[in-house]
């Protein structure tokens, strides 16, 4: 196999992993925005506690948080782990919330 065409190869499959992401994101922004508006999510104004991972579930996609990537614990009003962009969505999320209470 030439090194052209693996090249290709890779620079398809990041286009694909980028289009997945971006339905991905809104998937998952639609579920936090309904989740935060049955109650059964509580909004968050940012304030967390980010570290190395330490392999829990992320609150939010449901998926493990692995070690490579940064956790994000929210401590109140209780604890939830978030992947960074999970995280970001959500306080997006909580943000849009309380502007359409206002």
């Amino acid at each position: 196999m030439s090194r052209l065409g693996y090249g290709t190869c890779t620079d398809i499959a990041s286009v694909v992993i980028n289009e997945k992401v971006e339905v991905s994101n809104a998937t998952l922004r639609q579920k936090i925005r309904t989740r935060l508006a049955s109650g059964s999510l509580f909004p968050v104004d940012g304030k967390v506690v980010a570290g190395k991972a330490t392999g829990k579930l992320c609150t939010l996609c449901a998926m493990p948080i692995f070690a490579t990537e940064v956790e994000h614990e929210v401590m109140e009003p209780q604890t939830a782990y978030a992947h960074m962009t999970c995280h970001s969505l959500w306080v997006q999320e909580s943000k849009m919330l309380g502007k359409s209470r206002e």
